[in-house]
C-alpha cells in the first residue's frame, strides 16, 4: 500500500527537479558551478587555457553567493559553444545554461519542470517524509555586468499521501511566497579578456568571423578601385593564399 507527493510548478520559470526521502543526498549551489566548470575544462583540455573560479567576498551574503569566472577567451568562448551545441550566435550566459541544466540531469538525477507541469513520487510508505531539490537558471544578457545566475529551492518536510493512493500537491510559487528561495548564485565574467576587445564583442560567437568579412570586404574595394573585378569567393581564395 503507498500513496503520492507530487511538486507542482506554479512559478513562471522553469525548475530542475528531485523529490528524494530524508536523509538523500544533494548537492549546493557552490559545489554544482565548479563540478561544471571541471567538466569544461576536462573537455576543452586541448585548448591553451582554462576556466577558473574564485569567491567574490564583496557581494557575497548569508544566501547569495557571487563568484567570478575568468578565462574566457574567445577561444573558450567558442569550444563551450559547440558543448552547448550552438553554431549561431548566443551570449555565454546563454552557453552556460544549457552546459549546467545538463549537468544537473545528469549528475544529480533532477527533470525538467516547465511551468504549470508537475513532478509526481509514489512512496511505499503512507505519509512518508521527503524532500524537494529545486534548482533554477538564468541566463541574463541585460544585467550590467552581464551574468548568470543560479537559485536553490529545498522543500522540507514534504509527505507522500495519507491514505492508499492519495497525492499530496505542493504548489512551488506557494511554497516560495511562504519560505522564500533558500540560495542564491550569481557568476561574472573577469575583466581579463584581451584590452582590445570588449566584453560584448569578445563574447559573441561571430566576432572573428565579422572581423575577416570586414576585412575581405576592405580588400575587394581596394581592388574595385583598381580596376580588378573581385567577388566575395575570390577575395576569400586570396586571403588564404596570404595567410
Amino acid at each position: 500500500m503507498g500513496s503520492y507527493l507530487s511538486l507542482f510548478n506554479t512559478t513562471p520559470d522553469t525548475w530542475l527537479a528531485k523529490i528524494t526521502l530524508l536523509p538523500a543526498h544533494f548537492s549546493l549551489l557552490p559545489d554544482i558551478l565548479e563540478g561544471v566548470v571541471r567538466y569544461i575544462n576536462y573537455s576543452l583540455r586541448a585548448a591553451n587555457s582554462q576556466l577558473t573560479l574564485a569567491r567574490d567576498n564583496s557581494n557575497s551574503t548569508a544566501t547569495s553567493i557571487a563568484y567570478v569566472l575568468s578565462g574566457m577567451t574567445p577561444a573558450i568562448l567558442r569550444g563551450v559553444l559547440a558543448m552547448a551545441g550552438y553554431t549561431d550566435e548566443v551570449h555565454w550566459t546563454t552557453a552556460f545554461r544549457t552546459i549546467t541544466s545538463q549537468y544537473i540531469i545528469d549528475n544529480e538525477d533532477c527533470t525538467e519542470i516547465d511551468p504549470r507541469a508537475s513532478l509526481q513520487r509514489r512512496a511505499g510508505s503512507l505519509s512518508l517524509v521527503h524532500r524537494g531539490v529545486c534548482y533554477r537558471l538564468d541566463a541574463e544578457p541585460s544585467q550590467n555586468p552581464v551574468q548568470f545566475t543560479m537559485r536553490f529551492l529545498r522543500m522540507q518536510p514534504i509527505f507522500s499521501g495519507p491514505t492508499a493512493n492519495s497525492n499530496n500537491v505542493y504548489h512551488m510559487q506557494d511554497w516560495i511566497n511562504n519560505n522564500g528561495i533558500n540560495d542564491t548564485l550569481t557568476l561574472r565574467l573577469s575583466s581579463d579578456l584581451p584590452s582590445s576587445t570588449t566584453a560584448d564583442t569578445a563574447m559573441s560567437i561571430d566576432w572573428l568571423q565579422e572581423f575577416a568579412k570586414a576585412r575581405l570586404e576592405a580588400k575587394q574595394k581596394a581592388l574595385a578601385e583598381a580596376g580588378m573585378d573581385c567577388d566575395i569567393g575570390i577575395c576569400e581564395q586570396l586571403d588564404a593564399a596570404q595567410e
